[in-house]
């Protein structure tokens, strides 16, 4: 669980709440129900749990159980280590010791960071971003990022705000909205689950990214390494399937 929660770290930070509430701290893991309150058989969950708008933890709670029941919401969800889609509703799903049960809602950018033994020194690694597209193609995210010990101040900005976006099917925008924090931090790698045919030509900021950085994960993941985009700038990535 701890390189689970350093991966994911800034994203969590950047989730917006599950519902308004005058709490000034709110909680990062929830029911399903909280995310899905007009889902009526999302009431009766209460064995997973939501992290954020995106990520569903579907865990192992029973000593040497190898499956576990897990619902899943309507939409589309893809299995994080494997890419493959789940079929909304009720499922069993494998679950050896080496397996961990955490599924991506479609339609969301996730930034995440490569693990190390502490917050302090997994901060300083570069960023990643999982997408996941929805039907459509489209998908959305941000990152907040600050310098994790001062309070925030918004006149002037001591942090920066990044929007991901996915408007138009095979272009994914970066574009830093509020820039007050100076970093050397890139985003190197991307990973796209979700597609329907693999891309065979993928431009940064209109240059043609190498083939040797382009993988397939687990057929159903396509990856991209070495991008090296600064977060404080502007970027675009296109991608074309024929």
């Amino acid at each position: 669980m701890h390189t689970f929660f350093n991966t994911f770290l800034q994203y969590t930070y950047s989730c917006p709440p599950p519902t308004p509430s005058p709490l000034p701290v709110q909680p990062l893991f929830v029911f399903v129900c909280t995310r899905f309150p007009n889902d009526s058989q999302a009431l009766d969950v209460d064995k997973q749990f939501m992290l954020g708008p995106a990520l569903l933890v579907s865990p192992v709670l029973t000593q040497g159980a190898s499956n576990v029941t897990a619902y899943f919401p309507e939409g589309q969800w893809y299995d994080y280590l494997t890419g493959e889609a789940a079929t909304p509703g009720t499922v069993t799903l494998d679950t050896p010791l080496d397996k961990f049960n955490l599924h991506i809602r479609a339609g969301h950018v996730i930034p995440w960071q490569e693990p190390d033994v502490t917050t302090v020194k997994s901060r300083q690694k570069n960023l990643g971003l999982l997408v996941a597209l929805g039907p459509s193609g489209r998908a959305s995210g941000s990152l907040y990022w600050d310098d994790g010990e001062s309070g925030v101040s918004e006149n002037p900005p001591n942090f920066n705000l990044i929007k991901f976006d996915i408007s138009r099917a095979g272009e994914l925008t970066i574009r830093p909205e509020v820039v007050g924090l100076n970093t050397t931090l890139v985003f190197d790698t991307v990973e796209l689950y979700g597609l329907r045919r693999l891309p065979t030509r993928v431009t940064v900021n209109g240059v043609e990214v190498p083939a040797e950085r382009t993988s397939i994960v687990n057929t159903n993941i396509f990856k991209w390494t070495g991008l090296n985009l600064p977060m404080t700038s502007e970027a675009t990535i296109r991608w074309t399937a024929y």
